[in-house]
């Protein structure tokens, strides 16, 4: 097993002391699980493009099928 030295302010330690105390376990325990679940969900991030980011809200709304292109819209916006 490695060692591996971290400084945290004292209310980071303040919380990670309660919640040890409160599961009855060590400050390390703590430590060790919530860098596990970091680093597994970190794996999991994949960067995507804005059409992945926002594929479930296409086709959400109702409305004409030419909205983008049609001039015919903007004819008094702004007016």
């Amino acid at each position: 097993m490695s060692y591996v030295s971290v400084r945290i302010g004292d209310d980071l330690e303040r919380e990670l002391i309660a919640i040890a105390r409160k599961r009855g376990t060590s400050k390390a325990e703590i430590i060790r699980e919530a860098l596990r679940v970091y680093l597994t969900s970190a794996d999991d991030a994949e960067p995507g493009s804005c059409f992945d980011l926002a594929r479930d809200l296409f086709g959400c709304f109702e409305g004409p099928s030419d909205l983008s292109y049609n001039k015919e819209y903007m004819k008094d916006f702004g007016k």
